[in-house]
Parts: structure tokens; sequence; C-alpha cells
């Protein structure tokens, strides 16, 4: 299985970009923020971005989302970048992170605000949270709560798994777990590549938040390893048999016949 190959609303809107001429290459991105090691939820995201980049004949970058420097480690880059790999992908080109872009990135949002296209609010939190926003305001650096399935991919819940790497990473600050490669976590660590391929190219690309039942893992899984794992038998506790009868010096022929 490749991950996810076919028919959805994501590659039907790259189908119509192509039809129309608004694209002449499909260039997608992976952008993990590496706080944390990457979980199952993010499989489908991996396999999405480039499957899509590799079904129209484009490219995808692994762009890392470096903007909390205070949560990343260079382990998680490196655990990153492997697990891809590991996935059976290659990205396009050298790693790229945000914070190259920054400078650029910066003179864009002043540009905006000049221009009366975005504003800065400067109230807390909470208190944005709270304070009902003006849609005549609201500009790209605007918090404005979005309605369901407002144009963002459903996000990938595992019945009775934790996908969310902010709770992940609360498990394992707070010591309920061993850590990130504790068996009981939903890291991708673990489980095979082919198997989570598989996995992701049974599930829906749609806007909605969907839910998996966790056997659906299970079987794929299993199926990976009836197809790949080695098998051996062995005997690990052998029992002692003292044969009185055996007469000394001889055989044993074909049909345990001496």
């Amino acid at each position: 299985m490749d991950g996810g190959s076919g028919t959805d609303f994501a590659r039907n809107r790259v189908r119509e970009d192509i039809a129309a001429g608004r694209v002449g290459e499909v260039v997608t991105r992976f952008p993990p923020e590496p706080n944390g090691f990457l979980h199952i939820g993010h499989a489908k995201s991996i396999a999405l971005n480039f499957g899509v980049a590799g079904e129209f004949g484009g490219r995808c970058n692994l762009r890392f989302d470096d903007t909390n420097p205070v949560r990343e480690e260079q382990a998680y880059v490196d655990a990153i970048r492997e697990d891809v790999r590991w996935l059976g992908y290659a990205w396009s080109g050298e790693v790229r992170y945000a914070s190259d872009y920054f400078g650029q990135l910066y003179g864009w949002t002043a540009h905006l605000i000049r221009t009366g296209h975005a504003y800065v609010d400067d109230l807390p939190a909470d208190r944005i949270r709270e304070v009902p926003r003006h849609a005549d305001r609201a500009g790209p650096f605007q918090s404005v709560p979005r309605p369901a399935g407002g144009g963002e991919m459903g996000s990938l819940l595992q019945r009775c798994k934790i996908e969310s790497k902010r709770l992940l990473t609360r498990l394992v600050r707070e010591g309920h777990v061993s850590g990130w490669e504790d068996p009981r976590m939903p890291t991708l660590r673990g489980r095979g590549g082919g198997a989570l391929r598989d996995f992701v190219s049974r599930l829906s690309i749609n806007r909605n938040e969907g839910r998996v039942e966790a056997s659906l893992l299970d079987h794929c899984v299993r199926e990976h390893l009836n197809a790949t794992a080695p098998r051996r038998a062995a005997v690990l506790r052998p029992l002692k048999i003292v044969a009185e009868n055996y007469p000394e010096g001889g055989g044993v022929g074909r049909g345990g016949q001496s």
C-alpha cells in the first residue's frame, strides 16, 4: 500500500488546480513541531503529504515548525527524520526549518498590518477567548473561532488512545509512563512501517474528526507480521526422558525401530 492513494477532497483539489493551470508543480510539506516523538496520528499526515506529492510527480518538503525553542530538542528532530524514513518516504532536498524564514514572515506581517489586512491583539490569551471577534477586523494574525470542519483535515483519533502530543508529553513528564518509547504510548516506534502505511491507506481523508477502532491497527500489524516476520520453533523447557530398556550400543532406525 502507498499510504492512502485514491480519491478524496485533498487530491480532488489538487487535480482541479492542475487542470485549471493554477499550479505547475505539486509541492507539499510535512511540518512537525520538534517537541516530542511522532504518534500514530502523524502517520496519516505523512502518508497524505508524501503520497500526494508522489502521485502527482511533485515533491514533499520536511519543514520543522520550530517556533517554540523552550520545548524543542535535537533528539526530537533526529527521531522525526528517522521515523519519516522508516515509514518509507524521502523528503525533497535539505531539511527546512520555519526559523529560517522568521525575517521574511515578520516582513509579511508588518506589510499586512500597515495595509489594514491584519492587526495585533495585545489582550491576554484568556481574554482573547472570551471577547467576541468582529469579522470585519479579522485577519491572518487574529484568533477567530472556526466552525467545525472549516477547511481543516479531520484529526485521527483512536478509541481508548490519547493522540494529543501535549497530553502525551504530560504523561512522560509526570512519570505516568517510562518514556516516549513505553509500549503503552501510541507513538510510531515499535510498529512496522508497512503496517502503518496499510493502516492509513484504509482511512478516509476528510475535514471532519474521525474515530477509528484500535482493532483496525492491530489487524494491520498482524497482517504485516504474518507476511514479514521470521518464524522459528524452539523447545524452551525440554523434558528429560530416560529409556531404561534401550540396548547398549544400539541405534534407532527409521520408524523408531532399533
